[in-house]
Formats: structure tokens, sequence, C-alpha cells
């Protein structure tokens, strides 16, 4: 009888220990480490605007936000954030404090597929609030459809 307890304990100790990766699993929407939280979502889209701006997008149930702005981003390839809006990341939180890459130019974003009807890849960045301080955004990744 002491044995199956002991068997038993171990087999709810081990599941319960081990995190599930969520990145796995979300084939359209976007994923990411927020600080010490996670980001997911299956809501995310892309979009082209003021012409030739590839605008990523993720909203989850919850209202947190990640924006990824692109310009001129047509093709696969790495694109550094940088300190001025040509390419930009933003991780809004609940309260709608933006935390923008623009404040700290760090970051990159990685396009792996860009077609018209869908956009992949992954991507990093450090976001700043001038009120809230600075907010790591880590291992993200995002597979999206366009917005109609």
């Amino acid at each position: 009888m002491k044995l199956q307890s002991v068997i038993i304990l171990l087999i709810l100790f081990l599941t319960c220990c081990v995190e599930e990766d969520i990145s796995e699993k979300i084939e359209i929407g976007m994923y990411a480490n927020v600080a010490s939280d996670s980001f997911a979502t299956e809501n995310g889209s892309f979009t082209f605007t003021f012409g030739n701006v590839l605008r990523i997008e993720g909203v989850t149930d919850d209202s947190l936000r990640i924006i990824l702005e692109l310009d001129s981003a047509d093709q696969p390839g790495i694109y550094q954030l940088s300190n001025t809006v040509e390419y930009e990341a933003i991780f809004v939180d609940s309260l709608k404090n933006d935390f923008s890459s623009r404040f700290t130019g760090v970051g990159t974003v990685e396009l792996t597929t860009i077609t018209q009807t869908t956009v992949e890849g992954s991507f990093e960045f450090t976001g700043r609030s001038l009120t809230k301080g600075n907010r790591a955004v880590s291992n993200g990744v995002f597979s999206v459809a366009r917005k109609n």
C-alpha cells in the first residue's frame, strides 16, 4: 500500500510541475514572454498601413496587446528595432500603458514567411514606458493571417 501511495504522489508531482510550451500549440496567433508572465493569443493579424508599413498585432482576452510595425518590410529577413518609428515594437498592458522599443532601440523582428495571406516569424524587444519603466518581451513567435 505504501508503494502505491509513493507512486501516486510521484506521478502527481511530476505532472503538476511540467511546464507546457504554449507556443507549440498556437497555429494562428502570437506568443511571448513579457517580463515574468506569458502572452498568448490566437487573436492575431497583420495589415499594411500607410502604404508600406507592415503592422502585426496580437490581442489577448484580457486586453494585453503586442504590436510590431515595420516600414517597407516586404520580404523575409531580420529587422533591427530602432529609436525611430521606422521599426517599432509596442507592448500595451491591461491598464493601457505603452512600452515602446522606440525609447530603448533594443530588439529584433525576424520575418520567416511573408505572403499575401500569412506572416510568420519571431521577435524580442525591450519596451519602455516613460512613467512605468522597462518591460522585456522575449521568445516571441507569431503566425498571423491578413486582417480583412
